[in-house]
């Protein structure tokens, strides 16, 4: 064979190699590598919510250790008292009332109140929500009082940045009877308070 023929085969045999290289990266080395990188990226999508999960984890209980601490205890159990606790109510209605510049005329409680049940979000998803719902009872407290408008907005602004808390259930006003005081109503309030069971 002429040396021209041998380097013809030879240059055809590495064009032949280059193509069924190619093809054999199209057909089976690409698709493998788009799957790992398919594989790779699910990984780290799973290993990014892993790690976000436990960031979650640890913010809830750095805040239950918070809930757990004695000072915060108490302020929870001032807004929300762990019994009925009648006096304290009446106190607090009082002291708002009287820093509103109203007239207490009369106060009536009826209680102890029905029960209403609290459901908190994570006993909404549990299959079992025995021990996450818990029972408040109400207190609920009418009163009868006189005074200004700007004593019952100023009363009505001091019920809701009380510690406790009260809910507005019910609110009516007329003129005062008297002639002489043009400016003093009768108010009709009703609001509501919760404890602990």
């Amino acid at each position: 064979m002429k040396q021209t023929t041998k380097r013809f085969i030879s240059m055809i045999a590495g064009l032949a190699f280059i193509i069924g290289a190619f093809v054999v990266y199209i057909n089976l080395i690409r698709p493998l590598n788009d799957e790992t990188q398919d594989v790779k990226a699910q990984v780290f999508g799973k290993e990014t919510l892993i790690a976000n999960q436990k960031k979650n984890i640890d913010k809830i209980k750095a805040l239950i250790a918070t809930y757990n601490q004695a000072e915060n205890k108490e302020a929870i159990a001032s807004a929300l008292p762990i019994k009925q606790d009648d006096a304290g109510v009446l106190a607090q209605l009082k002291g708002i009332i009287e820093n509103s510049g109203l007239v207490v005329q009369s106060l009536s409680f009826s209680g102890p109140g029905a029960k209403i049940s609290v459901e908190t979000n994570a006993s909404r998803t549990a299959t079992s929500t025995q021990g996450l719902t818990r029972a408040l009872g109400t207190v609920r407290v009418q009163a009868q009082l006189a005074g200004t408008y700007e004593g019952l907005k100023k009363f009505l602004g001091n019920l809701e940045s009380n510690v406790r808390i009260f809910d507005l259930e019910s609110l009516s006003f007329a003129a005062s009877g008297d002639q002489g005081s043009r400016n003093v109503y009768n108010f009709s309030v009703t609001v509501v308070t919760y404890y602990q069971n």
